[in-house]
């Protein structure tokens, strides 16, 4: 296997999907930037024959017309302008804008701001803040703690027990709120990469022998009996990316056999690896799964870690 290229043009998960928005300093900048100073109308929603359908109001994008969601009229709309707006004293305290943009076509919208840098385990780590809203009901205003390995550029969001990756905001009107959510937001953040750090210092000592390792990435990859031979293709071809990476990564080779880099080698192929099927939304519902939290790499973190 000739893969050494695969190596050369690892970035973060939402490089390429938005607009850098770096030179923003404040909130306002980074809506004309990225294209986000538009609003959104509520109008009623009808069914056949033209009947009204009572307890719910279609979102509506009002620079293309362009149908968000429909929602019950419960629902509390807050436009870009005022949702975002805390970030404002995020930037205050230290957190820079980085890029910003939409998602599913403009039902969730994003923003990204950069912390401080953090050395862990002898190597630095960015953290960032991933800040989302949806305009389709499905969430409220989240924030994410997105750290990120700046060597290779790998996403290290491990689900603590003991602090929060994610977590909803509620919407700040006065000054004073905008400030206490900010101060809540790094809070939590520093939390998040305390612990963080303490997890892979552990992660580190943790010897797990190569012959382990390749038990336990065989594992999170199953090959089941119910399975076709192109699926279990498919399932060996995955398993074989991971254990390259494990054997081969630049960053990952002169590291000894310990959870650590077994967990870096299955991050590098969540987020860096060619899928065996690319769909048109396969970036995009790759920076979702950084955002949210990625599900093979919790069962990953839980496997290793049982390990």
């Amino acid at each position: 296997m000739n893969n050494n290229n695969i190596f050369e043009k690892r970035v973060r998960p939402w490089d390429g999907i938005g607009t850098p928005v770096m030179q923003a300093n404040s909130w306002e900048e980074v809506m004309e930037l990225a294209g986000l100073d538009w609003n959104v109308r509520q109008e009623d929603v009808y069914a056949g024959e033209g009947i009204r359908v009572p307890g719910y109001k279609a979102n509506i994008k009002d620079d293309d017309n362009t149908v968000l969601g429909v929602v019950s009229t419960k629902y509390n709309l807050v436009q870009h302008s005022e949702a975002y707006a805390f970030l404002d004293e995020l930037f205050k305290q230290g957190a820079r804008f980085d890029c910003a943009g939409v998602l599913q076509a403009g039902k969730r919208t994003w923003v990204s701001m950069k912390l401080s840098n953090y050395i862990i385990n002898g190597e630095r780590h960015v953290g960032y803040l991933l800040i989302t809203n949806s305009f389709d009901g499905s969430s409220s205003l989240r924030i994410s703690v997105v750290p990120v390995r700046v060597l290779c550029a790998n996403t290290i969001s491990l689900a603590l027990k003991k602090a929060q990756r994610t977590w909803a905001l509620t919407h700040s009107a006065s000054v004073n709120e905008k400030l206490e959510a900010a101060k809540e937001v790094l809070l939590h953040a520093d939390a998040y990469m305390e612990s963080l750090g303490k997890e892979i210092e552990w992660f580190n000592k943790k010897i797990i022998p190569e012959e382990e390792a390749m038990s336990i990435i065989d594992e999170l990859m199953p090959i089941t009996d119910d399975m076709s031979q192109v699926q279990r293709n498919n399932t060996t071809k995955l398993r074989n990316d991971i254990k390259y990476r494990y054997r081969y990564a630049p960053d990952l080779v002169g590291m000894n056999n310990t959870a650590y880099r077994l967990y870096n080698a299955i991050s590098d192929h969540a987020f860096h690896s060619e899928p065996l099927r690319r769909t048109e939304n396969y970036k995009e519902s790759l920076f979702i799964k950084a955002i949210d939290g990625n599900p093979l790499l919790d069962k990953a973190y839980e496997m290793i870690k049982a390990a």
